[in-house]
């Protein structure tokens, strides 16, 4: 799942990138909401797999006020994304 959803998106922002009629601000924001999305996704999904593999399963305090962070700023940069796609429309 977490390698689709990287190839997706990735996918998305090729595609608006490469593509000339695509260059209205919201295929922008769709380029920075997958961008957004493969942050968002890659915050916890790389611990969840390594934890899968090991036997041991903490995290260490640093380690998830980092991850708690970064989970928050990019779901405010998703929030904030989504609420400038709606006043463009």
């Amino acid at each position: 799942v977490y390698v689709t959803t990287l190839l997706g998106n990735l996918l998305i922002m090729v595609t608006v990138t490469c593509e000339s009629l695509l260059q209205t601000p919201m295929y922008f924001l769709l380029c920075n909401l997958s961008i957004a999305d493969i942050c968002f996704s890659s915050i916890t999904a790389p611990k969840v797999l390594v934890d899968l593999l090991l036997r041991r399963k903490t995290i260490a305090f640093n380690g998830c006020l980092t991850q708690m962070f970064f989970f928050h700023l990019v779901g405010g940069v998703d929030v904030f994304s989504l609420s400038v796609m709606a006043l463009d429309r």
